[in-house]
């Protein structure tokens, strides 16, 4: 409500579209399981807290690859603690996506055994040309995490042309 009182809770949502034209609940699925609402969004800074009153967030980032070489010059700009990924060798995969996540999981342990009041974020961004599977142990670190803690979450963010990016960017 206006008062921020929680009245209704809902997990699991699904976005169902009808066809063009047609009268609203007139779809594959009406009935008393049918909820209709009105969400309206508010824009926030991506800087600040949720609802402007919680602590801000303590965040962690690593950078991988070349732009791996901009790690104090995008921490002085930003104010984040920032680290550099080991490199991920082609023909030695396994020992590369081996040594990144017991990098970040060493992090990530420490911030969950410290049972950090506030939140914390991890965020990680690469290169989108390296595949996939040479980060996706870290995304299943950050899924994990966030069941354990959820004060604590993170992110792999690919970032298209960052090897050749300046620091500002």
């Amino acid at each position: 409500d206006g008062k921020g009182t929680m009245s209704v809770s809902l997990r699991g949502l699904v976005q169902r579209t009808e066809p063009a034209g047609a009268a609203p609940g007139t779809g594959p699925e009406t009935g008393g399981n049918t909820v209709t609402a009105a969400v309206s969004w508010v824009p926030a800074p991506l800087g600040a807290p949720d609802d402007g009153t919680g602590p801000e967030p303590v965040v962690r980032g690593y950078l991988g690859g070349r732009a791996a070489r901009h790690t104090a010059g995008v921490a002085d700009l930003t104010g984040f603690t920032l680290a550099r990924l080991p490199d991920v060798e082609p023909g030695r995969v396994a020992d590369g996506a081996g040594a990144v996540l017991d990098l970040a999981f060493r992090d990530v342990a420490d911030v969950v055994r410290s049972k950090p009041a506030g939140p914390r974020r991890f965020v990680v961004l690469v290169d989108d040309r390296p595949p996939r599977h040479y980060h996706a142990p870290l995304t299943g670190l950050f899924r994990t995490v966030v069941q354990e803690n959820p004060r604590v979450s993170g992110r792999v963010v690919r970032v298209a042309g960052l090897d050749a990016a300046p620091p500002e960017r």
